[in-house]
């Protein structure tokens, strides 16, 4: 198992630049670089790696909520 952290696509995307990642709902994502623009991951989907918008995703090993 990699550290690469994963995300589950909520919503498909299709990409509107040579530079982004299409893909279709409940695709499993790579995050490689979170960092690069604001609200735009780096991320892998088998071999083709492009930007994502980062509302589109969610971490898939995200902890459940806690009630306190």
């Amino acid at each position: 198992l990699s550290d690469v952290p994963r995300y589950i696509a909520i919503f498909p995307y299709d990409a509107q630049q040579e530079d982004e990642l299409s893909f279709p709902a409940d695709a499993i994502l790579e995050i490689l670089d979170q960092t690069t623009t604001t609200g735009w991951f780096k991320a892998k989907l088998g071999e083709q790696v492009g930007l994502i918008p980062s509302t589109y995703v969610q971490a898939m090993d995200a902890p459940p909520p806690t009630c306190q």
